[in-house]
C-alpha cells in the first residue's frame, strides 16, 4: 500500500514541464506556418472563387484591346466602339470583333437585357428557344430603325441577331478576362445577375444537358449551363453589319 501510495504522488519534474512547453511550441509555431503561409492562402483564395482551373491564364492576360468610339462609316478596326440602335431607352453600343471584307461581326459591349434561354425548362436547341424568338423578332424589330436594318446581315432562314457561342467566346477573346462584360442601366434594373460589376451572359450553346444552356461567368470564364429558364442572365447580341467592300 505504501507504494501506491507514493506513486500517486508522483508529480511532474521542472525539467519535464519545460519539454512539454517547447514541444508545444514548437507544434503552434509548424501549424502557424502552415496555415498562414502565402502559398497556402493563395491556394484557399483559388478554391473559394473556384478558379483555380485558370489562375495562370488569368494571372497573364494582357490589356483588353482598347479601341475607340466611331462612326459606322468610319475606318472602323477590331475593338473599336460604334452606336448603331437603341433598346430600354439607351443607345447600343457595340464592339467590333471581326472585319472581313466589308462585313463587321459587332456584339454589345455590355449586357442590355436579362432574360431566360427558353421559357420552360426543357431539352432544347438554340434556334428553337425562346430567347433566339425575342432576339430575331420583338428585340431587332424595335431596337433599330428602318435605316439600321438595312445594314444588318440577313442569313437565309431570317436570323439577323445572335449570341457567340464557345467557339467564338475562344476566338474573339483569348483570355477570360476579355470575356467579361457589365450591364447596362436598363439590365441591371430588369434584375440581371451581376458580381463585382461583371454580368454572367448565356452563349448559344446547350450544356452537358440540353434543358441546360451554357454561359459566361462574371469573371470570364465559359460555363457548363444555367437551366435553360433561368431567367436573371445577361443577354449580350452579336450581329453583322454589311458596310460594302
Amino acid at each position: 500500500m505504501q507504494d501506491v501510495k507514493k506513486k500517486k504522488e508522483k508529480r511532474i519534474t521542472p525539467a519535464g514541464a519545460a519539454a512539454v512547453v517547447v514541444i508545444t511550441a514548437v507544434l503552434i509555431s509548424a501549424l502557424a506556418f502552415f496555415i498562414f503561409s502565402p502559398r497556402q492562402a493563395g491556394e484557399e483564395s483559388e478554391k473559394s472563387l473556384d478558379t483555380s482551373r485558370f489562375a495562370e491564364e488569368s494571372s497573364e492576360a494582357p490589356d483588353k484591346i482598347s479601341g475607340t468610339e466611331k462612326n459606322i462609316y468610319d475606318d472602323i478596326a477590331v475593338g473599336d466602339y460604334i452606336r448603331l440602335g437603341t433598346y430600354g431607352g439607351e443607345k447600343l453600343q457595340w464592339t467590333v470583333l471581326e472585319k472581313d471584307s466589308g462585313r463587321v461581326t459587332l456584339i454589345t459591349t455590355d449586357c442590355i437585357e436579362c432574360r431566360a434561354y427558353n421559357d420552360t425548362r426543357t431539352d432544347i436547341s438554340w434556334e428553337e428557344s425562346t430567347l433566339y424568338a425575342w432576339l430575331n423578332g420583338e428585340f431587332a424589330g424595335s431596337a433599330f430603325s428602318e435605316e439600321d436594318k438595312k445594314l444588318i446581315a440577313v442569313s437565309e432562314r431570317g436570323e439577323s441577331v445572335t449570341l457567340l457561342d464557345e467557339a467564338g467566346a475562344k476566338k474573339y477573346f483569348e483570355y477570360d478576362a476579355w470575356r467579361s462584360a457589365g450591364a447596362t442601366t436598363h439590365a441591371a434594373k430588369a434584375g440581371a445577375r451581376v458580381q463585382e460589376g461583371k454580368c454572367w451572359y448565356w452563349l448559344s450553346d446547350t450544356g452537358s444537358r440540353t434543358s441546360f444552356a451554357k454561359y459566361i461567368g462574371f469573371d470570364g470564364r465559359i460555363c457548363d449551363g444555367f437551366a435553360v429558364d433561368t431567367g436573371n442572365v445577361g443577354v449580350r447580341p452579336v450581329i453583322t453589319v454589311q458596310l460594302g467592300e
